[in-house]
């Protein structure tokens, strides 16, 4: 009965749809031959789910296991220059924003490392968004520190600009891990951060990584208790990547001799992980964080206290949109997704010197936005209110498999809502896949088994 799937999906990046098209109609093609950027006139018009991101490339150092995109800061002007484009990317943003009376609800930056910016940087970024966005509306604004580079001026130029959420990826507490993660931060200095943090904010999350190759009960049981004792009020639990993590990692599992951890281990140390954090006072809020709650919730597993408002869009409804700005940044707004190029060098050159914002654009049908309260929304989240649901709308399919989630003990049905039971929150990435279209199901696998033609972690064995 705690097992329902036949495979552990191993994905947890979770973007939907994954399938998507060059749109064919040939005014639009040639509306963006011409001029990209005017794609985002087809922004949803008064929409209040809207959350802004910005994506900082630069790092100190490399972590073995990060794959996004980014590089090491060998020079200060570099990072200078980029701040510059991002202005840039926002004025030329910003007109669409505001013709389509757009109200941002959250703000993340992420990276790379956002706090490598320095305190000037910040405020000029910052004073930025604040003179080009509508924030009346705005519920968090999010950004994403390495211990390293957290100092008491960098926090007060944080909270200047209207920052009210912190978060630092410490990951382990493991030094063996530590080391094969290529983690350079030390324990003294994730312990001086998460102090100074805390010193100018109320909402301080720290993110704690598990499902390392060989990592024991113990391991875990350490890192748990050691985030435990920085007193956060928020702690993200997630399971490392198996997909995405890099031939560097690979490599130094191989010289210390770790096996893979099994899907049965992953499941069993989110159980573990969870009895722990509830017997702390900390209850999970979505698939995968927890918060320290004030109440113990009545009658359910979940809180209600707080929700993370930049993945309440992220992972959200139909009318959700996500506006990105910097390299490689997604957005995704009225069944389109674009994402800007890949090349700083090319970024900053095409936007400082051009006035051009170069991305690929990509658009979907409709109809993958009315599923996306039950494929998208309730997994993630937990649970999703039937009045947010277009019951004519949505796919046909999409409610079959509902139905056998809600028959398999997944999934209950109140009079106002559809939630996950205990046993579906455990499976909550299989659920995500399950209910997602076939062609984005087809993709993921195929994507899995090119990165395992390439290296050598093992077969993954799953039939669709």
């Amino acid at each position: 009965g705690l097992i329902k799937f036949n495979y552990d999906f191993p994905i947890f990046n979770w973007f939907y749809p994954y399938n998507a098209e060059e749109p064919k109609e040939s005014n639009l093609k040639k509306l963006i031959k011409e001029k990209p950027i005017k794609i985002f006139d087809y922004i949803l018009e008064d929409s209040t789910d809207v959350a802004l991101y910005f994506h900082i490339p630069f790092c100190q150092d490399i972590c073995s296991f990060c794959p996004f995109t980014r590089e090491i800061l060998l020079d200060k002007n570099r990072l200078d220059n980029y701040v510059n484009a991002l202005i840039r990317e926002i004025e030329l943003k910003k007109e669409y924003l505001d013709r389509k009376k757009v109200k941002v609800n959250s703000i993340f930056f992420g990276g790379g490392t956002p706090s490598i910016l320095s305190e000037e940087q910040i405020i000029k970024l910052g004073t930025k968004i604040n003179e080009a966005f509508n924030l009346s509306q705005l519920k968090e604004f999010s950004f994403e520190m390495n211990a390293k580079t957290i100092t008491l001026e960098k926090a007060i130029a944080l909270k200047k600009i209207g920052v009210t959420h912190v978060r630092v990826g410490v990951q382990t507490f493991n030094k063996k891990y530590r080391k094969a993660f290529c983690l350079s931060a030390t324990l003294t200095q994730i312990e001086n951060g998460i102090k100074i943090l805390k010193s100018e904010f109320s909402n301080v999350s720290i993110d704690i990584m598990y499902g390392f190759n060989g990592e024991t009960i113990a391991d875990f049981l350490y890192d748990l208790k050691n985030a435990l004792d920085l007193n956060v009020p928020n702690i993200s639990l997630y399971p490392l990547n198996n997909k995405s993590i890099q031939e560097r990692l690979i490599e130094n599992y191989k010289k210390l001799g770790l096996s893979p951890c099994n899907g049965l281990d992953r499941l069993g140390f989110k159980i573990i992980a969870k009895k722990f954090m509830e017997s702390n006072g900390y209850y999970p809020h979505n698939g995968h964080d927890f918060v320290k709650v004030k109440k113990v919730p009545e009658n359910t597993f979940m809180t209600d206290e707080y929700m993370f408002e930049y993945h309440k869009t992220v992972y959200g409804k139909e009318k959700s949109q996500l506006i990105s700005f910097g390299i490689s940044a997604i957005s995704f707004f009225n069944s389109f997704i674009t994402m800007n190029e890949k090349s700083i060098d090319d970024y900053i050159f095409n936007i400082i010197e051009k006035g051009s914002c170069n991305m690929y654009i990509h658009s979907y049908n409709k109809v993958l936005d009315k599923n996306k309260p039950i494929c998208l929304y309730l997994p993630y989240h937990g649970k999703v209110l039937k009045k947010d649901i277009d019951f004519n709308g949505i796919e046909e399919t999409i409610l079959e498999k509902l139905k056998i989630l809600i028959e398999k003990g997944l999934v209950e049905e109140t009079e106002d809502e559809f939630h996950l039971t205990e046993s579906g929150w455990l499976s909550y990435v299989n659920i995500l896949y399950y209910l997602s279209p076939i062609a984005d199901q087809e993709l993921l696998i195929k994507l899995i088994e090119i990165s395992e033609e390439k290296r050598d972690i093992g077969l993954w064995n799953f039939e669709i």
